[in-house]
């Protein structure tokens, strides 16, 4: 069975952001969001969404790479607000400007440095047996 242009994005995409964070993108699962998820989320809210205990993320059309890294960020931290997840996403997936807006919403403890971030995150993808 052929494999169309969007599985092939997508699996791009998940691949670059488990680059990032450090992670065995093996060890995480990729699925499209069913209807009721998007249904109940309302129109255009839902961009994807972490389920910690199956290792799996799952993701709507052509989101772009913050949210692939975002929803691993989900997995990684559980207790992390999610506006510390929305800050941390954006400076790792090269947003940092983005990352400024949002962190005023956010916990104080995101590292401003990606590098200093990306050591963090790479750190516990290893203590959650991800990496």
């Amino acid at each position: 069975m052929p494999v169309d242009e969007l599985t092939l994005h997508r699996r791009a995409l998940k691949k670059e952001a488990c680059k990032i964070l450090g992670i065995d993108r093996r060890k995480v699962r990729l699925r499209r969001l069913t209807n009721i998820e998007r249904a109940m989320a309302g129109p255009g809210r839902l961009f994807g969404v972490a389920d910690p205990a199956t290792k799996t993320i799952r993701t709507r059309g052509r989101t772009g790479l913050v949210t692939y890294v975002h929803e691993l960020l989900h997995l990684l931290y559980r207790s992390k607000t999610h506006w510390w997840v929305f800050g941390a996403a954006y400076i790792l997936a090269g947003r940092p400007r983005r990352a400024m807006i949002q962190s005023v919403l956010a916990a104080a403890d995101i590292p401003q440095s990606k590098a200093q971030l990306r050591r963090l995150v790479r750190a516990q993808a290893e203590r959650v047996g991800l990496a």
